[in-house]
Parts: C-alpha cells; sequence; structure tokens
C-alpha cells in the first residue's frame, strides 16, 4: 500500500509537468503556487490507500493491516536506531504511542465498544502530532519528493483503518448498491485530486504567477572560436528552443564541471573575450611524482576559475587550491581532477598539483565565467520571463610539458564542417619558457 501510494502520489506531480512544464522554476523545480499541488499529491495517495483497502478488508481486515503497518513502523524503527539515531525517534514515537494505545484497548471488556475505540482515538490523536509535522515538512525537499510526505500519511491512514472500518463497514454481498458507494469514497478523493491538480495548473498558469524563469549558458572555447548554448533545463518556450535546437548530450570540454551530465545545446556566435591564463610558478620532479605550482588567472576580471586534469595525462595525488586541500578522488568524466573557485581575486588563484604522468605532457582544461550574456554579438534576453543563473564561460586546453620538452600536442582533426573558418593551430611559447608551456591558439 505504501509503495502504491508514493507512486500515485508522485504521478499527480509529473503529469502537471507534462501538461505545462514551464511552470517548474529552473532553480529548485517548484511553481510559484505549489499548494494545491500539494493537497492533490496527498489526496492522491489517501486514494491509493482506500481503494487497496476496500480490495483487500475481506481477506486481510482493518485490524491485520493495522497490526502489518505497526510491525513494519517497528522494524524500520530498530533499523534506523543502529543506521541513523537522529531519524529514528521520528519513527519510534508514533509506534510506541499507537502500540500502546492498542495495548490498552485490547485489554478492556469487550462490551465496553465506545470506549475501546476512544482510547485507540486518543493513540491516533497524538500520533497525529507527531507525524502531522513531518509530512508537510517534508514537501520543503519539493514536490518531486512530496511522494515521502504522501507515505507518511498512508502511514497514518493504515494506523487508522480499524476506526475507518466503524464509519465505513464493509456491504453485504448481496446488495450491488452498497457496493457502489463502497467504491463511491475512493473515488470522490480521486474526483478532488484531479480537481485541485486542475486548479494547481490554472494558478500557475503563465501571466498568472511572477515571470516564469528561462535559463542558459554560453561557452566559447578560446582554442577553436566556437561557441555554443546550453542548459539543463528542457527548452519549453519558443526562445530557448531558437538557441537550444540540439538535443541533449554530454559537454565536457565545453562545461568540465558538468560531469557528463546531459545538456541541451545549440551554436551561438562566438565573442571577442580574453581566455583565462595560466603562469607557471615551479615545476619539479622527485621520485617519479612531478609537483606542479600554477596561478591561474582571468584576462576578463572573471570572479570564477576552474582547471580539470585530462585523466589520459595524468593522475593528481593531491592538490591545494588558494592554500587549501582540495580532494582528488572525486573524478568528473573525462577528467581525472577538477575545481571551480568562486570569488577569485584579481590576482588569480594559485594551484599546487602533485601528480603521476602518463604521457609527454600534462594536458589541463582551465575555464573563467561571468554573469553578463550581453558581450554575446545579437544576444536578446527573453521576452516577459526572467533569465536566472546566465553564465559566459571561456574555455582553453593547455599541455604542460616536461621541463625542456618542446614538443606539442598533435592537432586535432578538423571538423568538416568548420574547417573552412577554423585557424590554424600555432604553437607559441609562454612568457616563462622554462618551464615548457605551450599553449595552443
Amino acid at each position: 500500500m505504501l509503495v502504491v501510494a508514493g507512486i500515485a502520489s508522485y504521478a499527480v506531480w509529473r503529469l502537471a509537468l507534462l501538461i505545462d512544464p514551464a511552470q517548474a522554476s529552473v532553480v529548485v523545480g517548484e511553481p510559484y503556487r505549489p499548494l494545491l499541488y500539494r493537497l492533490a499529491m496527498l489526496l492522491a495517495g489517501l486514494a491509493a490507500v482506500l481503494a487497496l483497502f476496500a480490495l483487500l478488508r475481506r481477506r486481510l481486515g482493518a485490524v491485520g493491516l493495522a497490526v502489518g503497518m505497526l510491525v513494519v513502523l517497528a522494524l524500520t524503527g530498530v533499523l534506523l536506531a543502529f543506521t541513523l539515531p537522529g531519524v529514528s525517534g521520528a519513527v519510534v514515537q508514533p509506534t510506541f504511542v499507537v502500540a500502546a494505545g492498542a495495548i490498552v484497548a485490547v485489554l478492556l471488556p469487550e462490551r465496553r465498544t465506545g470506549l475501546r475505540s476512544g482510547v485507540y482515538l486518543l493513540a491516533l490523536a497524538v500520533t497525529a502530532i507527531l507525524l502531522g509535522p513531518a509530512v508537510w515538512i517534508g514537501f520543503d525537499l519539493g514536490l518531486s519528493a512530496g511522494s515521502l510526505s504522501a507515505v507518511l500519511l498512508a502511514m497514518f491512514v493504515m494506523l487508522a483503518l480499524p476506526l475507518i472500518e466503524v464509519a465505513w463497514p464493509p456491504p453485504a454481498e448481496a446488495v450491488r448498491r452498497r457496493r457502489m458507494r463502497m467504491a463511491a469514497v475512493p473515488m470522490l478523493v480521486v474526483i478532488l485530486t484531479v480537481a485541485l491538480t486542475a486548479a494547481g495548473l490554472v494558478a500557475n498558469r503563465e501571466g498568472a504567477t511572477d515571470a516564469r524563469q528561462e535559463n542558459v549558458v554560453y561557452s566559447l572555447d578560446a582554442d577553436t572560436k566556437q561557441a555554443q548554448w546550453a542548459s539543463g533545463a528542457v527548452p519549453t518556450s519558443e526562445w530557448d528552443q531558437s538557441l537550444l535546437s540540439e538535443p541533449a548530450v554530454p559537454l565536457e570540454d565545453a562545461f568540465p564541471w558538468s560531469a557528463g551530465r546531459a545538456l541541451w545545446h545549440g551554436p551561438a556566435p562566438a565573442a571577442d573575450l580574453l581566455p583565462p591564463a595560466v603562469t607557471v610558478l615551479s615545476d619539479v620532479t622527485r621520485g617519479g611524482t612531478r609537483e606542479l605550482a600554477l596561478r591561474l588567472s582571468s584576462g576578463r576580471d572573471a570572479s570564477t576559475l576552474g582547471m580539470w586534469v585530462d585523466a589520459g595525462s595524468a593522475t593528481v595525488r593531491s592538490a591545494t587550491v588558494a592554500g587549501r586541500d582540495v580532494p582528488t578522488d572525486r573524478a568528473q568524466g573525462k577528467w581525472a581532477f577538477g575545481f571551480r573557485f568562486h570569488g577569485a581575486p584579481a590576482a588569480g588563484v594559485e594551484v599546487r598539483l602533485q601528480l603521476d604522468q602518463h604521457a609527454d605532457g600534462v594536458a589541463v582544461r582551465v575555464a573563467d565565467s561571468t554573469h553578463d550574456l550581453g558581450v554575446v554579438p545579437g544576444f536578446t534576453p527573453p521576452p516577459g520571463r526572467v533569465l536566472v543563473t546566465p553564465e559566459v564561460v571561456v574555455t582553453r586546453t593547455l599541455t604542460l610539458l616536461s621541463c625542456g620538452a618542446l614538443t606539442p600536442r598533435p592537432a586535432a582533426k578538423p571538423n568538416p564542417v568548420t574547417a573552412r573558418r577554423k585557424r590554424p593551430t600555432v604553437m607559441r611559447r609562454a612568457r616563462r619558457p622554462d618551464y615548457g608551456i605551450y599553449l595552443r591558439s
């Protein structure tokens, strides 16, 4: 029952998104007015429990289902006590209260039906006080996780089935009209769910709320002078569909921090932007381990800088960025190591790497990021909508050769579509030739 309740609740929000996907905000994936959807998701879970109860009540009985739910909660509380002690109280306390109320009710004389029901009702009331906040707070994680709240409500409803059976008695087999009344209860809840979902769509329609959100980012490859738009959100308007004309694929060179996540994208005009720069401060090899000290800076005063090391050229053993140790065991797609530094000073940040080199040179991808899309030629903001979290990213690839080596990296195969426009690869020595760093331009 709990699984079905969670699925039914989740289906409500997915259906609303299928009808109007643009109502969800870009950053948190929530509509501006989620209240009606929350209520609809809870009612969908309730309808699932009541429908299954109507089908199973003759075989298992209300008491049997409630006892089964109580056992499940008790076992879950014991498991959480060993694994997540801080969370176990949220399950153990309601379970203890319901179990105590059930035991007291069973010990009372059978002829005292009203008193027995009252004791169990009191236990359920205390349980509602304990579980109620958790049901509503669960939606703070987002409507996509709202099915957890529906599961908590389903747990409470299953515990209350003995009292629900008193108010909703089973019909006699020979009376078809009473059977229809039995089916009418879950059907009424389903109708309310549909009505609330429809009301949520109306309340969150375009023009009825604050301006809807759009999100695109821009990336320029300083080596190839090719640029593209990209977004992790599905294009839903004519504006972003005109920019994001290609299906979602990983763009690890354009956005190295995306860790292989598929992004919708499309071609963009190349802006005249300075690429980030790398200066070699020191380059020493000790016992087969190469130690590099670099300074990463932006030629356009970008406050966000990043560097990624190609896994095929080196394995990073340790890394320090701006004096702080950075984990090196979090591989990101094709990159053995990488980071983004936000709030970088104008002078840049110092990066120290200890690595095992696998090739003649260490290939690194560097990037800087700003937020003004107005620097892109021909860019126009979305009409009637607000653009959130925009980025202008400039990337380039550098090869850090061993001291004194002058061998350039092998040239990449030209793209037949852009070969006529692409400039030839020219190798030039960096400002500090003693360390053999070459920049491909």
